[in-house]
């Protein structure tokens, strides 16, 4: 017992060690993208005094500020508010929070892999050195900078510390018949839905392990264990019910705005599957903003082509199943699509494919790459092919941490990020928009008005483009610049009270103040409390 306590201690040492070496060069990155919004720009997380009152609150969208904290994550928002306390907006303390969380996942996830494996075949004789390579692959992985250094992205690292640990006393309250552990695992099944919706799918999970590790596939053992499971399905229909009820609806509200309808979203989803499955086996073309163009019929060539594949995936899965009888493999294919199902289904959201959405599915996808390479090395154990393979999958690591960190030294500067996304998907007009803010922050004004100018390019009624641009003239005093610029917002937002408000100051800047007074009058009518100091 104590040589095999010593293995694993020294497994979980070599996991962490490697996992700080390959993210020591994140731990200086700078806020990128909705870290702006939800953190930097954020008020709500400026004040500790006030924060229970800001965390959960009604979230009506017809007023809802993006800049503030989201209601149905409060558990994340408490962290940046507990970061802001002690380090204000230095990113040093809020990538050590997402790194350590990180290092803790990856030593649960070696727990959970043993703990599964021993209740498939306990006598199994690689369940620690699968339990380490699943571990190991999910810590260097590169597709996980996105949840990692992007600090946003701590609600799927929170997520699913809660939720693996959840399973983790689920698996022990039924293997001790211990009660106290099954309301631990409760607990953290509630903090994992206030860390991010996603883990509505837990009872799922608990379910699907139940039925296949723990019974078997008989249907009989888990409704012996019946009792186990109500707890989880309680609490999520509560859950659910207050979402709707309080927190705005059962989808990301936060989603509203966006590029695509359910029909189109609902039938982009075998591509989505397959680019997941590529980025996961060969983490080629990784992005931080995936821009995939929307389809507009089912009979589309990427369509077609991708639900080709899938069937015959699924199909060879049957039949290998059928023969073998290797439950892990049912087990691992069912986990990575539910855990994906609400945000690759029915609900649209920003984008269909979104990088840090991988962080808990890739879990078992990652087991079923070990199990089958470990059956190829017993097939072949009197054979050369030993040898190639092992080499194979230490090159194959050594390549994903040499991926990670220079994943990570992108993440380093924004500019260089924002390039790295437009080389990618150069029609991404909301990269473009971002791009020039990065220029803006650096200074580089010419820049910057090339890269607003080239998102109006690709999308002339491009709003966020059209105000950046206004701004920046206006704080030029390029006024006829802005002139055009803000009325140009206007004819796209007819309701947005900034540009009458600007434009009214900019009239009055050049002495023409009955078209001041004009659009002054006109940001009264949409503002009618509006009050403005204005002199003519």
């Amino acid at each position: 017992m104590n040589i095999i306590f010593r293995q694993k201690s020294g497994l979980i040492l070599i996991l962490v060690l490697i996992t700080i070496i390959i993210y020591s060069n994140s731990l200086k990155a700078p806020f990128i993208f909705d870290d702006i919004h939800k953190i930097v720009q954020n008020p709500d997380i400026k004040n500790i005094k006030n924060i229970f009152s800001k965390l959960i609150y009604p979230y009506n969208t017809n007023d809802y500020i993006y800049d503030r904290n989201d209601p149905s994550r409060p558990l994340i928002y408490l962290s940046f508010t507990l970061n802001y306390y002690f380090g204000g907006l230095n990113t040093l303390g809020y990538h050590l929070v997402n790194l350590v969380s990180h290092i803790l996942n990856s030593i649960l996830i070696f727990l959970f892999i043993l703990k599964i494996l021993y209740f498939v075949n306990d006598n199994y004789k690689y369940k620690i050195q699968v339990a380490f390579l699943v571990s190991l692959i999910f810590a260097i992985h590169p597709v996980n900078v996105s949840a990692v250094t992007y600090i946003y992205s701590r609600s799927d690292l929170f997520s699913t510390l809660f939720y693996i640990s959840s399973i983790l006393l689920f698996l022990n309250t039924v293997e001790n018949k211990n009660n106290n552990l099954l309301f631990l695992s409760l607990i953290c099944f509630i903090m994992a839905l206030l860390s991010k919706q996603i883990a509505v799918t837990l009872p799922v999970i608990i379910f699907l392990t139940d039925y296949i590790i723990l019974s078997n596939c008989e249907i009989k053992k888990v409704f012996e264990k019946r009792y186990y499971h109500i707890g989880y399905w309680l609490i999520l229909f509560i859950y659910l019910i207050l979402k709707y009820k309080y927190l705005g609806g059962i989808k990301d509200v936060e989603a509203g705005g966006s590029l695509w309808n359910r029909y189109s979203y609902i039938i982009i989803q075998p591509y989505v599957i397959l680019k997941y499955l590529q980025l996961l086996i060969l983490p080629i073309g990784l992005c931080i903003d995936h821009w995939i163009k929307p389809p507009t019929s089912i009979f589309e060539l990427r369509i077609l082509v991708s639900v080709v594949i899938i069937l015959t995936v699924f199909l060879i899965g049957v039949i290998i199943y059928k023969k073998s009888n290797l439950k892990l493999y049912l087990f691992s294919g069912l986990w990575f699509l539910i855990v994906l199902a609400p945000t690759s289904s029915i609900f649209p959201t920003t984008s269909p494919v979104v990088e840090n959405r991988l962080y808990l599915a890739e879990i078992t996808f990652f087991l079923l790459i070990i199990i089958s390479f470990f059956c190829l090395k017993s097939y072949y154990t009197k054979n050369r092919a030993t040898r190639y393979l092992t080499v194979f999958l230490i090159i194959y690591l050594i390549c994903l941490c040499i991926t990670t960190i220079r994943r990570n030294q992108i993440f380093n500067d924004p500019v260089i990020l924002w390039q790295d996304t437009i080389k990618k998907y150069p029609d991404n007009y909301l990269a473009y928009n971002r791009l020039g803010d990065s220029y803006l922050e650096n200074g580089q004004i010419s820049n910057a008005i090339q890269s607003y100018n080239k998102s109006i390019d690709i999308k002339p009624d491009n709003f966020v483009a059209h105000i950046n641009l206004a701004l920046l003239y206006d704080s030029m005093k390029e006024y006829e610049y802005a002139i055009k610029e803000y009325k140009k917002v206007i004819e796209i937002n007819p309701e947005y009270v900034l540009a009458y408000i600007k434009l009214a100051m900019i009239y009055q800047i050049k002495k023409e103040y009955k078209k001041s007074d004009e659009f002054y009058q006109q940001a009264l009518k949409i503002r009618p409390d509006l009050k403005l100091k204005l002199r003519w």
